[in-house]
Formats: structure tokens, sequence, C-alpha cells
């Protein structure tokens, strides 16, 4: 049974960049065939039938790193949100909802570049970020985004995000306060489940070695078990930062509808 169905929906996958993990990293855990880790940072972009264009999160942006986090990032200037959303016709003033998974760095990291736009997170994302309660917070992210319009997630529920069945907020906190997945549904290519950081990985389904980096370590567990029981009603699933799921799908300007 899908959660519902949107006409002309189009659903852009769009990379923004990597990062390469340093031995030791709690995601390094998983592979056992490199020393190093490539982690792929995506967003997503929608074009919604009624609500216009939808991008759910915001990357990294280089330049807000401290020097230290810089080493192992890599990202073209061509592969700035501003610039790919461009190159699918369109011009970033067009995109009138952002969505924020969470406000860490890979994925707040270019929110002033869309100041028309609605946000939509949960307002509990702001209890870790100011001030920032450890290193994967950058307030350069989004200090200056917090004079733009919000129209906040409810906590601690699934929320429909429109009212239509098209994107469904999933609540899976723990990662952080307020993270944050989603439940796409497209016409033709029917359920999409994006994990977000709730599981970076398949792995992520099989071990629960990741928890101990968590927000809230029994809230992680938790929004994985959810995430796993909803896999049954994917019909294509996409984990936050695997690079061998996201090699296999399309990405922009290829999409899915």
């Amino acid at each position: 049974m899908r959660f519902g169905r949107g006409a002309h929906m189009k659903l852009y996958i769009m990379n923004c960049g990597q990062m390469i993990t340093p031995d030791g990293n709690i995601l390094a855990a998983f592979n056992t065939e490199q020393l190093r880790l490539v982690i792929p940072v995506p967003a997503y972009l929608i074009e919604h039938p009624t609500e216009g264009l939808v991008l759910i999160d915001c990357g990294f942006d280089y330049n807000h790193l401290p020097d230290e986090m810089k080493y192992g990032i890599a990202a073209s200037p061509l592969q700035r949100l501003t610039r790919q959303i461009e190159r699918l016709g369109y011009r970033s003033e067009d995109v009138r909802h952002v969505v924020i998974s969470h406000l860490h760095f890979d994925h707040a990291g270019q929110m002033r570049d869309f100041p028309k736009a609605t946000f939509h997170m949960r307002e509990s994302e702001w209890s870790m970020a100011i001030p920032p309660s450890r290193g994967d917070y950058i307030p350069a992210d989004y200090m200056a985004a917090r004079a733009f319009r919000f129209d906040y997630i409810p906590e601690n529920t699934d929320y429909d995000l429109f009212g239509d069945g098209t994107i469904l907020c999933l609540d899976t906190k723990g990662h952080s306060p307020g993270h944050t997945s989603f439940l796409i549904a497209l016409p033709h290519t029917g359920n999409v489940l994006l994990t977000v950081d709730a599981a970076h990985m398949p792995q992520y389904f099989e071990t629960d070695r990741y928890y101990q980096d968590a927000w809230d370590v029994d809230a992680a567990h938790a929004a994985v078990e959810k995430l796993k029981k909803l896999v049954q009603k994917a019909d294509v699933l996409l984990f936050g930062h695997d690079s061998a799921s996201l090699a296999k799908v399309k990405k922009a300007p290829d999409y899915y509808d």
C-alpha cells in the first residue's frame, strides 16, 4: 500500500561532495577493504505538483568548515546546490520549501542560499545548535537562516508535510534531537525511503556499534528499528551516506517520478 501519489512529481538526487573519514572514525568500523571510507553527501530536490520545488537538506559549505575539518572534504563549485538547480533549468529563488533533516554541517551548510524559501525542520534541533554542543554543528551554516521563515515540523510524531501523502516526515530522533527521515510517494516509482543519518549505511540495520556516537543511544536504536519496519513499504531505499547504494541510483539530471 502506498502512502500517497503525487501526479507529475519528480525526485532528483544531487551529489554535494564527499567526506573521507580518518582512521578510527566510527563509520570506518564497517570498512573492511580500504583504509579510508569515502562518504557521499547527498541532497534531494523534489518537483511537487502544487508546492513547487522542495529541497531536502543543504549539503555542506566548505568555506564554513574550520581548518581541522577541511582535510578529507572534497567538493567542486559545480556541486553547490544553487549551481545544480540552475543546471536543471531553475533558479535558487524557485525553491519554495527547504526541509532540513537536522542541523549537522553536512546537511545545513548552504541554508543561507535560499532566503525566499520556507524552512521546515523540528525546532528541537536548535537545542544542540545554539550554542553548538559538538563539532557537528557549525553556526555559520545556520545562524543567518534564523531570520528566514520557518514552519516547524511537530515533535515526536510523523508528519505529512503538505497533507497530501507525498512527503512524510518521519520522527527518527536519536542521531540528533530533531532528526527526520523521509518517505516520498512518487506516482510511478512508488515509495522512496530516505533514512538520512538515522542509518548512514545498510550495516546500521545489522549492528548497533554506531549508536555510541548518537545524541541519544536508545532513541537512535528505536529509530533504526522503525526504519527497518518501513523498508517493506519502500520501493527504493536510500541510506544517508552509503557510497555503494548511492552509486546505483539515478542522479540529477536524471530523476525518479
